[in-house]
């Protein structure tokens, strides 16, 4: 069900290059762009969650496939950014689905575990508190045994039976409960997600080629230590992304970005330039360099 993941090889860092204030009509082009992708990846996510994941849950390509034929009906945004929110979306649900499982999983492995807290109410945590007294220690391990055997399908075929089918063999009734307990506590953590819950949202959009003009130029430039800009007080490189404007059609958005001294100094300490983050919330815009170093591993302490 899930896979092992791998151990990030680099470390990230952002640094904030936004310039001048942006005029009216830039800033109104923005923040047109942050709600207009809110909207479409909430919309996206409505399409495809599954409120019942053990009724139906779709791999991640069949999300994809789903979305791919919403995407082309998204009016009024840049297919560059309606492709942003297609994968954003099918990303956070796939990602809620499969927590819904661990969920499940999770508890069946601990179905004996019991609460520690001197002054609990309750004995255990997946087991309803009306048959506490009543359950053996027995009965508990042999749900705990269906994630034991080594297959998390077969637990998941288990929930399934009790669940969606009603079917209890091969286990007693109190055991019905334990199982219908998890399940209704792992239902009452399953949410939709949603995109900008609250006004302090910030949205982050990763520019590349697609948004930026020469982006694989602007990034070589940068990380080359393009022409510093003197000035009486400090240097600076000075540039503009040639952004793409999220309406079809429209007029590229030049957003000013500077790049001080001591930023450029950073990029021989912090590492490489990685990308162009673009990050849009209801209190302005922002424009960060993304840096990369590899991680090295620590030298033995000598004794």
């Amino acid at each position: 069900m899930s896979q092992k993941q791998n151990k990030p090889t680099e470390i990230h860092r952002m640094v904030d290059v936004s310039s001048a204030q942006l005029n009216h009509s830039k800033e109104q082009s923005l923040l047109y762009l942050r709600q207009k992708l809110i909207d479409t990846a909430n919309s996206f996510v409505n399409d495809i969650f599954q409120q019942e994941p053990l009724n139906c849950n779709p791999t991640k390509k069949e999300l994809q496939n789903t979305l791919l034929k919403k995407q082309k009906d998204v009016e009024g945004l840049n297919k560059g950014y309606a492709e942003k929110a297609r994968i954003q979306a099918q990303n956070v649900v796939h990602e809620a689905h499969r927590r819904y499982f661990r969920r499940l999983i999770g508890r069946l492995a601990h179905a004996s575990e019991r609460i520690k807290e001197k002054d609990a109410s309750r004995l255990y945590y997946y087991v309803p508190q009306h048959i506490e007294d009543i359950i053996t220690e027995k009965q508990l391990k042999e749900l705990e045994a269906f994630v034991k055997r080594g297959s998390t399908q077969k637990a998941l075929d288990l929930f399934r039976a009790v669940i969606l089918e009603k079917e209890s063999h091969p286990l007693d009734a109190l055991q019905v409960q334990v199982i219908q307990e998890m399940h209704r506590q792992v239902q009452q953590k399953h949410q939709r997600p949603q995109f900008a819950k609250g006004d302090d949202f910030c949205l982050q959009i990763h520019l590349d080629y697609r948004f930026v003009t020469r982006h694989h130029e602007r990034i070589h430039e940068m990380n080359e230590r393009a022409v510093l800009i003197f000035d009486k007080e400090n240097k600076q490189f000075k540039t503009f992304l040639s952004l793409s404007n999220p309406i079809p059609r429209g007029k590229r958005i030049q957003l000013p970005i500077c790049i001080r001294e001591r930023t450029i100094k950073r990029l021989d300490r912090q590492g490489r330039l990685k990308s162009i983050v673009l990050e849009l919330s209801e209190n302005g815009v922002k424009v960060k360099l993304v840096f990369a170093k590899q991680k090295t591993n620590p030298k033995p302490v000598e004794t």
